[in-house]
């Protein structure tokens, strides 16, 4: 059956490298808490938790004032374990399997990509929910940026959602009817992919690489270790995201020293390390080891 639902996503910041950092069993205890917290917010604000993602959750409201409710409540929880949101207004499927109830289509993975792009503690959400705000939670939507996103043939329009007490008045707006949109902004930031000599840069100017070892891979990874289409490397609001689609995963090194390991899944590229396409990297002179670097000029 299809509905028009607000999808939210919550997903807890960072949990990969509170596992490395505390140990199986505390940071599986401190993500419980966390999910155990997100859900009492969903749910007493009107909402359906449809499944638990690990440690996120996916959530579906009858209207976007309930869902931008939990997601301000949700960002300004006192807890340790920050999070991220997406919002979306849309059409969905809504099937059932005995007492299992789930939403697929387009609407949910859109609001994951948005949940996904989101810095710790931020709020993102399509201009299809911000118009079903009432105006009063309209005005606490501020304009990011245009991008493209997977699936659809016209770049979107992405908002943060400031929650009550987040708004920053050092923002020049513009009002536009009952709306504060915020220019898109301009930057110079960059990142810096060095390989086998070779470097590539990703921006504004060329905002999208792929990455493999197929001949039509923007970046070729010459090492059997790395798959023919093995992932890519995106700038979306002045961030870079790695997005790992391979068989033996993406391994990204910062200079801090903090491996993250990505199979079929996303993370944020910044300041400066190694990446291992297929393999944990050890040395940049290995064949399937990238350097990286984000410069601002």
């Amino acid at each position: 059956m299809e509905r028009t639902l607000a999808v939210l996503f919550v997903d807890i910041v960072d949990s990969t490298r509170l596992y490395e950092t505390l140990g199986n069993v505390e940071a599986s205890s401190l993500t419980r808490g966390r999910l155990q917290e997100l859900i009492r917010t969903a749910t007493g604000a009107g909402g359906r938790v449809i499944k638990s993602l690990g440690d996120g959750l996916l959530c579906a409201f009858e209207a976007a004032s309930a869902a931008a409710a939990a997601a301000c409540d949700m960002v300004l929880d006192p807890s340790d374990l920050s999070v991220r949101v997406g919002l979306h207004y849309g059409a969905v499927v809504e099937t059932s399997d005995n007492d299992d109830v789930d939403i697929v289509g387009d609407a949910v993975n859109l609001t994951a990509r948005l949940q996904s792009l989101a810095r710790p503690g931020e709020i993102l959400a399509t201009e299809d929910f911000v118009v079903g705000l009432p105006s009063v939670l309209q005005a606490r939507a501020v304009l990011l940026d245009r991008t493209a996103v997977k699936g659809k043939t016209t770049q979107i329009a992405i908002y943060t959602l400031h929650p009550l007490d987040r708004v920053d008045d050092s923002l020049e707006t513009t009002v536009v009817g009952s709306q504060v949109l915020a220019p898109i902004r301009d930057t110079s930031i960059t990142l810096q992919l060095t390989y086998r000599g070779e470097t590539h840069v990703i921006g504004r100017a060329v905002s999208k690489l792929t990455v493999g070892r197929g001949d039509a891979c923007d970046l070729r990874i010459w090492s059997k270790q790395a798959s023919r289409q093995h992932g890519s490397i995106e700038f979306s609001r002045e961030t870079f995201i790695l997005t790992d689609h391979s068989s033996n995963g993406t391994y990204l090194l910062s200079e801090a020293g903090y491996p993250i390991h990505l199979h079929r899944d996303s993370a944020k590229v910044i300041g400066a390390g190694l990446i291992g396409f297929g393999a944990a990297p050890e040395d940049e002179a290995q064949d399937h080891v990238v350097r990286y670097r984000s410069e601002e000029g």
